[in-house]
C-alpha cells in the first residue's frame, strides 16, 4: 500500500532491491554514495530491517558521511512470512488455530539504535505526527546525521 502512494515520476527517484532481505541498508548507502546531494530514504518493515547489518551500516554511514533516513514500518511481525505460510497451507494447523510460530517479533526500540552514532531517532505512534517526523528526520539528514523513524502500525 505504501508503494501506491509514492510518486515515481522522475528517473532514479525510486530504487529497490528485489527478492532479498537484508539488502535495504546497503542499497541505501550505495545510492547515497552515488548521489550525495540527494536525500535517500530507506523504507522497510521491522522484519526486513532485522535481516540487515544494522550497527555496521550505521557506523559506515557516520564514518563515511552518508546520512540517510530509515523509515521502519513496525507491525512487530514478519507479516510476509505469515502470508506465505497461509498461501502454502490455507487449511493447516496454524490457519485453524491462529498460532504462527516465528512470526511475532519482540523487536528493539528501533529509534534508539541510531543514538550511539549521533543520529536522530523518533517513534511515531500517531499518524498525525508522521508528516512532522518526516520533516524532522530530513532536517537531521540535511545536518549530516542518519535518522530512523520507527512508525508503529496496528494490525
Amino acid at each position: 500500500q505504501i508503494l501506491r502512494r509514492i510518486e515515481r515520476n522522475n528517473p532514479q527517484s525510486y530504487l529497490r532491491p528485489i527478492g532479498g532481505l537484508g539488502q535495504g541498508l546497503g542499497t541505501a548507502l550505495g545510492v547515497k554514495l552515488a548521489s550525495p546531494d540527494r536525500p535517500v530514504i530507506a523504507l522497510m518493515g521491522d522484519g526486513a530491517l532485522l535481516y540487515n547489518p544494522i550497527t555496521q551500516a550505521l557506523g559506515v554511514a557516520r564514518e563515511s558521511s552518508l546520512p540517510i533516513m530509515i523509515v521502519v514500518f513496525n507491525n512487530s511481525s514478519y507479516a510476509a512470512m505469515k502470508r506465505l505460510h497461509l498461501s502454502f497451507y490455507p487449511e493447516g494447523d496454524a490457519a485453524k488455530s491462529g498460532i504462527f510460530h516465528g512470526v511475532n517479533i519482540p523487536g528493539p526500540d528501533y529509534q534508539e539504535l541510531v543514538s550511539p552514532f549521533g543520529g536522530h531517532g523518533e517513534r511515531v505512534e500517531n499518524p498525525e505526527r508522521l508528516a512532522g517526523a518526516i520533516k524532522d528526520g530530513l532536517a537531521a539528514v540535511a545536518e549530516g546525521r542518519v535518522a530512523i523513524l520507527d512508525v508503529a502500525l496496528s494490525g
